[in-house]
C-alpha cells in the first residue's frame, strides 16, 4: 500500500471489515435460523445505510473544499 493516501488505506480497511461483517451476519441467519429472507433484508438495510454514510462523507468533503476555497480567496493578498 506504499504511496496510497491515508484516506485510501482507511477506506480499504473499512471496506474489508464491512465485508467480513456482512459474511458473519449471513452465516448467523442462514446457519442458525435458516431464514434467507430475513438475512437478505438485513443485508439490504446495511447496504442502504452504508450508501447514506458515503453520501454524507462526500457532502462533508465538498463543504470542506468550498470552505477552503472561500478562505483562500478572502485571505489572498491583492497584487
Amino acid at each position: 500500500m506504499k504511496g496510497l493516501p491515508v484516506t485510501s488505506v482507511g477506506s480499504n480497511f473499512a471496506g474489508l471489515q464491512s465485508a467480513k461483517l456482512l459474511v458473519a451476519v449471513k452465516e448467523i441467519f442462514l446457519n442458525d435460523e435458516h431464514d434467507i429472507t430475513f438475512s437478505n433484508s438485513i443485508y439490504e438495510k446495511y447496504v442502504q445505510n452504508m450508501a447514506e454514510i458515503e453520501k454524507g462523507l462526500v457532502d462533508l468533503k465538498l463543504q470542506a473544499d468550498v470552505a477552503g476555497s472561500v478562505e483562500y480567496i478572502l485571505t489572498k493578498p491583492n497584487f
